[in-house]
């Protein structure tokens, strides 16, 4: 028995002593990183982190805020070339994120350099944690890496404190952004509200309303449903593009951004916004406030900046490029070389040609198509945008198939630019016309195939609708 005592307690000092010795490791390794030389004098290391946005979707990562400000700097800080390290990844949070810095920087821990944060656009789950030991998983490493195990409660502050945290470990220079979504662009993703049949058919007189124009009989519609329904999220969107149909700029902002904050919603929310800010003055951080850039200007925050619903348009990417460009000049000795930073000259030399062009448009108007097409609920006010998109995408598969490079795709592009316009009356709710369309293509093309999140998750599952029901439309 004493035995067994005797091997219990040495087993448990053995995982006693090697959690210390982790932990030292974890510390200590920072620290020495922090205080020494970079293994290369001449190189200037820049971590991007983030998710699909800072990644360069739908852009296929050729693009970025990043990719345009090393052009503008051609590709030089302090005189030092510049190395890129990709962090970002699509779809990831700010889990994710840590994880994969932590990860890098403990395999690289002399690489100090510059961290641009432009993260968070997929945690929307913003609820607080409260445990007791958050602050003590902050400061003790092993604790913070099994936290998500222990806790199973999300906390947004948390999650992007920890990547500062660990930043501020190794001696990186830490610049930050708030995040922003295409908040005129698209209805709420909680469409919960309107299984009320009767807010549903009164939602519906307003659209009617809107699109032809009687903007002061679809606001007084909407004021009787805001003082009627608690779910105003549906709501607020009609208010926004009354306003927005009436060149009430600021109203509109307003109301759009209270859609966000009334229901569930992919888009960031003031709160997020509040807690980047808190943090970088917690922490005496230079940061940009692209949220409060975008909602001070004289546009409405729309597809003039987005793409889609959370992806920049090379236009804001430039704007964020210029943003960390002018933040970075207040420490590092910064030299634009290349100021032409046009829609057309970044196309031009990234090499953007039409078959990327193609894809881009084919990302872009998948995620356009599921955000306004929810629980069988379609967003009228984004069939300008689909129809633009689609037009885009003939358009430059026209170009291509005069291309001999490009003429073993035609079949395919040209199966695509079809599907869209079945998809487009299968959401407009005309299933009939997308059988119509749908007889003259191929449908048992193989979706498996397809990247798209789209393709696979969603359109697969309605062109199956429209083959399975075929003969009851």
């Amino acid at each position: 028995m004493k035995k067994i005592i005797y091997y219990l307690l040495a087993f448990l000092v053995i995982i006693v002593a090697s959690i210390i010795i982790f932990e030292l490791f974890l510390q200590i390794l920072p620290v020495i990183g922090r205080n020494m030389q970079n293994n290369n004098n001449n190189k200037i290391y820049v971590y991007v982190l983030g998710e699909s946005s800072a990644w360069g979707q739908p852009y296929l990562g050729k693009i970025s805020f990043s990719k345009i400000m090393l052009y503008s700097l051609d590709n030089k800080i302090d005189n030092k070339k510049i190395d890129l390290i990709m962090i970002a990844r699509p779809g990831s949070r700010l889990l994710h994120q840590y994880f994969r810095y932590l990860f890098y920087r403990y395999t690289h821990p002399f690489y100090k350099g510059i961290v641009l944060l432009y993260s968070g656009t997929n945690d929307f789950d913003t609820r607080r944690d409260t445990s007791s030991y958050r602050d003590i998983s902050l400061k003790i490493n092993i604790v913070g890496l099994f936290n998500n195990y222990i806790n199973k409660q999300y906390d947004f502050k948390y999650e992007y404190e920890r990547i500062i945290l660990l930043a501020k470990s190794f001696g990186d220079d830490i610049y930050m952004s708030t995040i922003a979504g295409n908040y005129a662009g698209f209805m709420s993703s909680n469409v919960s509200s309107l299984s009320d049949l009767k807010l549903k058919e009164n939602i519906d007189k307003i659209d009617n309303l809107i699109l032809n124009k009687n903007y002061e009989e679809a606001m007084t519609k909407c004021k009787i449903l805001l003082e009627q329904y608690e779910n105003k999220a549906q709501i607020w969107y009609r208010v926004g593009k009354i306003y927005e149909g009436q060149k009430n700029i600021k109203e509109a902002k307003q109301a759009y951004l209270n859609v966000v904050e009334c229901g569930n919603d992919t888009r960031p929310s003031q709160y997020q916004n509040d807690v980047i800010r808190n943090l970088a003055k917690k922490y005496k951080l230079p940061y940009m406030d692209i949220f409060d850039i975008l909602n001070n200007s004289d546009e409405i925050v729309g597809y003039n900046f987005f793409i889609d619903k959370t992806h920049p348009t090379l236009r804001l990417h430039t704007i964020i490029a210029k943003g960390f460009v002018d933040l970075l000049s207040k420490k590092y000795n910064i030299n634009i070389v290349n100021s032409d930073v046009s829609e057309q000259n970044i196309l031009d030399k990234f090499k953007f040609n039409d078959y990327y062009l193609f894809n881009m448009y084919k990302e872009a108007l998948c995620e356009v198509i599921i955000y306004s097409y929810i629980d069988g609920i379609f967003d009228k006010y984004n069939l300008e945008t689909i129809n633009k998109y689609i037009s885009n995408i003939k358009l430059i598969n026209g170009r291509l198939n005069v291309s001999d490079k490009y003429k073993n795709k035609q079949e395919e592009r040209f199966i695509i630019g079809k599907i869209f316009d079945t998809l487009l009356e299968y959401v407009k709710g005309n299933k009939e016309e997308s059988i119509k369309i749908s007889d003259n293509i191929n449908l048992n093309i193989n979706f498996d195939n397809i990247r798209e999140h789209g393709w696979t998750v969603y359109f697969k599952s309605w062109i199956q609708d429209l083959k399975i029901n075929k003969n009851k439309f």
